[in-house]
């Protein structure tokens, strides 16, 4: 049944039209507006552009919130296909403490799936990733892109490399030594065998070395340490979003080092959108929510900054740390950017005219399914 409702989008002439613009890469930042799509039908739209495009895809929503609704919502409607959540950071801008490890497993999941498309070597996915991001996440800066893909690398079997390296550059990379590896991020070494858990990866991976060859790479089970698959390649991507390496030069100190200091380590500022690729298309949820949104985090920011200097808890010359809208802009470049909610651009609202609301039924689910398959059986888009 879902799949007949995309089709029947799909089959719709105003969306074809849209699609027909998409590919011929007439669109812009911006040239999209105002679609003035209901919120029931925005997600199903989304997953039809991805199934036609297969392209990236980066929604953007105004709160946390809704971009968790718009991304538990579109992995319905996205089937098999994966849909990923960009979360953004626990602390406020300007708050000196680190970030949730489960942020810390998400973003750099994300960054490590993004990645995938630029590492040479790296395999390419079947389906391109399709993203969900509060604006707050998009803004927050983080590592550059360059010092990401320069602390990562890809494991080979056969691949001839010492135990000792590969400590060391984890070690810098933001990994920490564990005895027993039971959490993204953390590494452990007893002897010639090294235990890795790289952010991306569901689970961590077994190597064994024959002098300073790679013998043997095995995903086990953390909990019972038993194998589950074994590997023949392994993607190590940077543990942290601030690189131990880039605080040591910049002079910070490592104890207690968190990502309140990722604007010094790492005075190029980093965006999530420089991760994507040229043709990513990107999606905002409402043009009108997402404005209002930044413009409260810019305010609020501005003065916890102010307190913040006062109370001599960051110096005057603190780096900024977070991207503005107007800065994020401009980091989209000349990828494509299509708006689902409301403007005043009317003249691109036909495909909304298609989804006029319908009969309410009050709960009564039979009654829905019922009308649905009435609505199948008379063949009409």
């Amino acid at each position: 049944m879902m799949q007949k409702i995309l089709d029947k989008i799909g089959a719709l002439s105003a969306y074809k039209t849209l699609l027909e613009r998409l590919n011929a890469g007439l669109d812009r930042v911006d040239t999209v507006q105002g679609l003035g799509l209901p919120r029931a039908a925005r997600l199903p739209v989304v997953a039809r552009l991805q199934q036609d495009l297969n392209r990236p895809v980066l929604l953007i929503s105004n709160r946390a919130d809704r971009a968790l609704a718009l991304h538990e919502e579109l992995q319905f409607w996205m089937g098999e296909t994966p849909a990923y959540y960009f979360p953004e950071p626990n602390p406020l801008f300007y708050e000196k403490s680190g970030w949730g490890k489960g942020t810390r497993r998400d973003r750099l999941g994300v960054l490590t799936m993004l990645a995938q498309l630029l590492l040479p070597g790296a395999p390419d996915p079947e389906v391109l990733p399709v993203l969900v991001a509060p604006v707050r996440a998009v803004m927050t800066r983080t590592i550059p892109r360059r010092d990401f893909l320069r602390n990562s690398r890809t494991l080979r079997l056969g691949q001839r490399v010492t135990p000792e390296d590969l400590t060391r550059s984890w070690v810098d990379s933001g990994y920490e030594y564990a005895n027993i590896v039971v959490q993204s991020g953390q590494f452990s070494r007893r002897g010639g065998i090294l235990d890795l858990w790289a952010p991306g990866e569901p689970r961590p991976v077994r190597i064994e070395f024959f002098g300073d060859e790679i013998d043997t790479m095995r995903a086990f089970d953390p909990a019972s340490q038993r194998t589950v698959e074994t590997v023949d390649h392994l993607t190590i991507t940077p543990a942290r979003e601030i690189l131990p390496s880039a605080a040591e030069k910049a002079g910070l100190p490592l104890k207690d080092l968190n990502e309140f200091f990722i604007p010094q380590a790492h005075p190029l500022a980093g965006s999530i959108l420089d991760f994507f690729p040229e043709d990513t298309l990107v999606i905002l949820d409402g043009g009108e929510f997402l404005s209002a949104a930044v413009t409260d985090i810019e305010e609020e920011s501005l003065s916890r900054r102010e307190e913040a200097e006062i109370a001599g808890e960051i110096p005057p010359d603190f780096p900024v740390p977070f991207l503005t809208w107007s800065e994020s802009e401009d980091r989209l470049g000349g990828r494509a950017v299509v708006e689902l909610g409301y403007t005043h651009a009317a003249e691109t609202r036909r495909l909304a005219q298609a989804f006029e609301p319908g009969p309410r039924f009050a709960g009564k689910l039979r009654d829905f399914i019922n009308t649905l398959k009435e609505i199948d059986q008379q063949g009409d888009p």
